[in-house]
């Protein structure tokens, strides 16, 4: 096979693992108020404060809540101070308040800064004003105790991780106003068991649900000109291509008029055991089935020129697959971290195969697993299960009997919550024996494969 050497740091190859592409966020949802270092040294005169609040004069008779510094509890943001109306609440202004339980926001507020409530983890009732048109980023990020909220009529935008690891929100109301959703809006949000897409929205950015492991059903308003659903399964309006899979679903039968499986579109499907991937199928998104833990077998369409990066990446369950011989490019880290591999069935030749630009990395899994030439996968793969080892060698994470610099990178991409170790590879990765698993362990192990002696390795 053609190797591409690509001088890439570990940094920058851990960076590409999450996809940074999406819907472009209008700026209704992206523009931010001044943080509050910036405020103190513009309105230093204009300061406000009482007991709960530190309030900014915005002129024009208007002001702005810079900073919450009461006891939390439930809280009633104020209408007006001093005869002035209260229009925003910066961002950041209740960050980290783990003692807030509540808040009521009037309809005097317009606008509600980035990560204004991020961190209070506490926080289980929400009263939004009508007034605001936006969700700004990361507004309600690590409010691990909201259930539920009522999104107002009015609001245009959901912005970047809005909703970022609201682990208990199983209940969510998208109104018929929302126009667009943003990447990693509800990341992380595993209770959510259903979603319904109004027929207003006609942007949703890229790993909106992304570890959402409990969802089943994204569901599309029939009068959306942009989004459908199939079965639970979110399309683009025509059905050429596949938008994103719910995280909780085993299965996933893809229409025959599919040509697209879109950026990160099956991402954390970690019960995904199988798919049948339809033959008119040209292009697979990077990060396509990242992360599918279940996923055994695959067969990669004929039409399809290039495995995009990180598209089966994180499969440890992936003993075989079927690769075209259309294919010229496997890109970084494409085929990789499937410990399992054995079998790749590959429709040409020996020579088109070494004329393939197969990325350093995906060539490790690759140069496991045995070659079939001129070859399609049968129907029950030729290698048998390889059984898993009871106790994992310390260093040895991917148990394939040596210590590499791969285990290293699972360890980095396991700090990073890009992939999961189950109990043996925790034991096996903590080199230090300090019973976490860190940066510190990979970095132990890529002294010992450059020759340094690392107790407990060997």
């Amino acid at each position: 096979m053609k190797k591409t050497r690509k001088v890439l740091s570990l940094i920058l190859a851990l960076n590409m693992s999450v996809p940074m592409m999406g819907a472009v966020i209008p700026v209704s949802a992206s523009t931010s108020m001044p943080d509050l270092s910036q405020a103190a040294e513009d309105f230093k005169s204009s300061t406000k404060t009482n007991q709960d609040f530190m309030f900014i004069d915005t002129g024009d008779d208007t002001v702005a809540i810079a900073l919450y510094k009461g006891n939390g509890g439930e809280v009633v943001v104020p209408e007006e101070v001093d005869g002035k109306k209260v229009v925003s609440i910066w961002g950041s202004a209740f960050k980290d308040c783990e003692s807030l339980k509540s808040i009521e926001i009037p309809d005097s507020v317009e606008y509600i800064g980035e990560s204004t409530f991020s961190g209070c983890k506490n926080l289980t009732t929400v009263k939004l004003p009508n007034s605001i048109t936006s969700l700004a980023n990361n507004v309600f990020e690590y409010c691990e105790s909201l259930t539920d909220l009522q999104i107002p009529y009015g609001v245009e935008a959901i912005g970047e991780f809005a909703f970022g690891k609201c682990i208990n929100l199983s209940n969510i109301n998208i109104p018929n106003s929302v126009t667009s959703i943003a990447q990693y809006a509800f990341d992380d949000c595993n209770s959510l068991k259903s979603i319904e897409i109004p027929s207003s929205v006609t942007d949703i950015g890229v790993c909106v649900f992304r570890y959402c492991y409990g969802l089943e059903s994204i569901n599309v308003d029939s009068e959306n000109r942009n989004y459908k659903s199939i079965d639970g399964i979110l399309y683009n309006k025509d059905v050429t291509e596949l938008v994103a899979c719910p995280c909780g679903k085993t299965s996933a039968k893809i229409p025959e008029s599919v040509t697209t499986i879109g950026w990160a579109a099956f991402i954390e499907c970690k019960n995904l055991t199988n798919i049948e991937i339809p033959d008119g199928v040209t292009n697979i998104g990077e990060h396509a089935f990242d992360g599918c833990q279940s996923l055994t077998s695959v067969v990669i369409p004929a039409g399809v020129t290039t495995v995009e990066a990180f598209a089966f990446c994180g499969c440890p369950s992936l003993k075989s697959i079927e690769i075209p011989n259309s294919v010229s490019e496997i890109r970084i880290y494409g085929i990789s971290y499937c410990q399992k591999l054995r079998d790749v069935y590959y429709t040409g030749t020996k020579e088109e195969w070494n004329k393939i630009e197969i990325d350093e990395f995906s060539e490790v899994d690759l140069e496991d697993a045995t070659i079939h030439y001129n070859s399609k996968m049968p129907e029950k793969p030729s290698t048998p299960d390889t059984p898993d080892t009871p106790d994992a060698k310390r260093g040895d994470i991917n148990n394939d009997g040596k210590i590499t610099a791969k285990d290293s990178m699972m360890i980095q991409r396991y700090a990073v919550n890009l992939i999961s170790l189950d109990d043996n590879q925790i034991k096996a990765a903590d080199i230090n024996k300090d019973g976490k698993v860190t940066n510190k362990d990979a970095l132990a192990i890529l002294r010992f494969t450059i020759g340094y002696k690392v107790e407990g390795l060997s």
